[in-house]
């Protein structure tokens, strides 16, 4: 401050603290707010972004892909069917919760859903590896698959990259909770047809092998 000898100088560190200021400010209050959960809609023949049934998204995988943690996506009654790679699968990622079950109109949840009437089918079609893959780090509490029928996968690939174990559904690492799950009409040339588990603790309620 003692280096400060004329008005115009002062004024621009005056200046120069209010920008401080003004940025500190706006940092403290970004890290303040955390990232706002949502929920995103699929359903068949759906074209928008999945922020509403009205606009929602047809494309299952790509919503599961994107979703951030806290998300939760409802999916509607249908068949939703993975690609021509053995490696495309339906990513379960951490933190994120999927239920199938809906109409496709719902707004209160679970009171409205009713995945026994409205069935949901993730399908592998006979080529996936792995139709559902829980990713390392999902806990029981925080991550979830609730209401589907997980068919058509087919583990028939490279043992040393563990593609011929879980056809229906491989955790690695993880420990999601699936609940109210059918899985038929999977198969593994090693093991685990409907599930294959490894170093991993799945929460395993109502479901249907």
């Amino acid at each position: 401050m003692e280096r400060i000898s004329n008005g115009k100088d002062v004024g621009k560190l005056r200046f120069k603290k209010c920008s401080f200021l003004a940025l500190l400010v706006l940092a403290v209050l970004c890290l303040a707010v955390p990232g706002t959960a949502a929920v995103r809609y699929v359903k068949q023949g759906g074209t928008g972004n999945g922020t509403s049934w009205a606009d929602a998204s047809s494309d299952l995988r790509g919503v599961m892909e994107a979703a951030g943690d806290g998300d939760e996506i409802w999916v509607a009654k249908g068949t939703y069917s993975l690609g021509v790679n053995p490696d495309d699968t339906f990513l379960l990622k951490a933190g994120v919760k999927v239920y199938g079950g809906f109409s496709g109109n719902e707004t209160m949840f679970p009171e409205k859903r009713n995945f026994v009437a409205n069935p949901t089918i993730l399908n592998g079609g006979g080529v996936s590896y792995h139709v559902v893959t829980g990713e390392a780090g999902a806990a029981s509490n925080d991550t979830r698959l609730d209401g589907f029928t997980v068919t058509g996968g087919n583990a028939n690939g490279d043992s040393a990259n563990k593609e011929d174990v879980g056809g229906g559904m491989y955790n690695v690492n993880s420990g999601p909770t699936v609940a109210n799950c059918t899985f038929s009409g999977n198969e593994a040339e090693s093991d685990g047809g409907g599930m294959y588990n490894k170093d991993s603790s799945p929460t395993v309620e109502n479901c249907t092998f």
